[in-house]
């Protein structure tokens, strides 16, 4: 990235002209690179574009990630309802103790991954079928 000239930022007031300019400068500043000077998720949902959405008591932004990023899904050629089953899995995380205390097991019952017992091999990319389960970074 370092390796690459730099360019003059894009104007979003001409880009997105007739646009909320509540709603450009937020993209202006969610898309901000350094993230040092980036957005933070706090200020984004006390930003005056999302004030009519914003409630710090259903927004549970303080806790802790539920665990390390897993990214066993980019092994498997999915179908669309298998993403979106997935995907909803994962917010069920972040609203049921019991759904993470569930994944934790499996994770730990599974060290291979979890799609692996889910998918198999077979439905594995043809990239990643060998003669084992993929070494998933949870597994390391």
């Amino acid at each position: 990235m370092l390796g690459l000239p730099k360019r003059k930022a894009q104007d979003f007031s001409k880009l997105f002209a007739g646009a909320n300019p509540h709603a450009i400068d937020l993209i202006k500043r969610m898309l901000t690179y350094d993230p040092d000077t980036r957005i933070t998720i706090e200020e984004a949902l006390a930003h005056p574009f999302l004030e009519k959405l914003h409630c710090e008591t259903e927004e549970p932004v303080e806790k802790e990630p539920v665990a390390a990023f897993d990214f066993d899904f980019e092994l498997y050629s999915l179908r669309t309802s298998e993403f979106k089953e997935l995907i909803f899995e994962e917010i069920q995380l972040y609203h049921s103790e019991q759904e993470v205390d569930n994944y934790m097991k499996n994770r730990k019952d599974h060290p291979n991954g979890i799609l692996y017992q889910r998918f198999g091999k077979e439905r594995m990319r043809t990239m990643y079928r060998t003669g084992t389960a993929p070494e998933t970074e949870h597994a390391k």
